[in-house]
């Protein structure tokens, strides 16, 4: 099932999380056929899914027994599975996919923007999707104020401001694809607003 919506919270999505699962959360699974699988992904994209939740415990005490029950077949998998991800990384190496590709390292989307003197660029690092912005031109801030948010990997970075000041410029917007270096934000200090 679909665990990350980027753009669309709905169904059993909270509002304004792009997650669906959150700590402690245990997932059991059950078998389905193709179709009915199928169904299910259109029905949760839809927002028609409703997933059955209920309230639980978790027993740090009980896991760590059920870890020493089954040590040796947890170990065996583990080796099983090196063997498989180091297999699979031999493979990708054979085909070239970790040798440098110059020609695939993009400049930064909106290149670097002309700061003033005595203003903070905020800039992406890394690259990833500008998943929502916090603040409009000539927004008065604080120090730690969220500015923008970005998503890679299905991981979510919040840039804050470093210090007090006055949002002069917002040079992305929600759902823009940026490289590191890529300036978001343009920050003038808190004396020059």
């Amino acid at each position: 099932m679909q665990v990350w919506s980027r753009f669309t919270q709905t169904g059993p999505f909270e509002p304004g999380s792009p997650w669906l699962l959150r700590f402690f959360d245990q997932i059991k699974c059950y078998p389905v056929e193709a179709d009915e699988l199928l169904d299910l992904r259109a029905d949760l994209a839809a927002g028609r899914l409703d997933l059955a939740t209920e309230p639980g415990e978790f027993s740090l005490g009980e896991y760590q027994h059920f870890l020493d029950e089954n040590a040796v077949e947890i170990d065996a998998f583990r080796a099983q599975q090196a063997v498989a991800f180091a297999g699979e990384r031999d493979a990708w190496a054979a085909a070239g996919e970790f040798d440098p590709r110059p020609e695939l390292i993009a400049e930064p989307a909106f290149g670097q923007a002309d700061v003033p003197l005595g203003a903070t660029a905020i800039e992406a690092p890394f690259v990833g999707n500008v998943w929502r912005v916090e603040v409009a031109e000539g927004d008065i801030v604080t120090a730690g104020q969220a500015l923008a948010s970005m998503e890679a990997m299905k991981m979510e970075t919040v840039l804050t401001a470093p210090r007090a000041g006055t949002v002069l410029r917002v040079l992305v917007s929600s759902g823009t694809q940026v490289s590191p270096g890529t300036t978001l934000v343009v920050l003038a200090p808190e004396e020059a607003a």
